[in-house]
C-alpha cells in the first residue's frame, strides 16, 4: 500500500488516473475542491475532457489563502471551467473542508 502513496511533488504519470479524473469532471454539475493548493501541477489534472458541458458550480476551500489570492484562485476557476458558471464560484479562505461542507449541504445534494 505504502507504494501507492505520492508526494505533491512526485508527479503522476498514470495517464489513466488523469483521464479518469477528467472525465468524472466533465460529467459533474457541481464540484468540490477540499485541500487542493491551487497549484498549477494540480489544475492541470482537472483540465481535459468537455469540463464545461455540465458543471453548474464550483466551492473550493482556499484555508489560509489571502482575500486577493481566492479573487485570483476565482478567475481560474472560471478561466479552467468558463463561462456557464456565471456567478457559481465559492471560493472561501476562512472555511476548512467540514464546515464548507456543512455551509452548502443543501446545494450539493440537490
Amino acid at each position: 500500500m505504502t507504494g501507492r502513496l505520492r508526494t505533491f511533488y512526485e508527479q503522476e504519470t498514470d495517464q489513466n488516473i488523469q483521464a479518469k479524473i477528467s472525465r468524472f469532471v466533465s460529467e459533474a454539475e457541481r464540484v468540490v475542491i477540499l485541500g487542493f493548493g491551487f497549484h498549477p501541477q494540480n489544475l492541470e489534472i482537472l483540465r481535459g475532457g468537455d469540463i464545461q458541458a455540465r458543471v453548474k458550480a464550483v466551492y473550493a476551500t482556499a484555508y489560509g489563502e489571502s482575500d486577493s489570492a481566492v479573487k485570483n484562485i476565482e478567475q481560474q476557476i472560471r478561466r479552467m471551467f468558463g463561462n456557464p458558471l456565471l456567478g457559481e464560484v465559492h471560493v472561501h479562505n476562512q472555511m476548512k473542508s467540514a464546515a464548507l461542507m456543512g455551509e452548502y449541504s443543501r446545494a450539493l445534494s440537490s
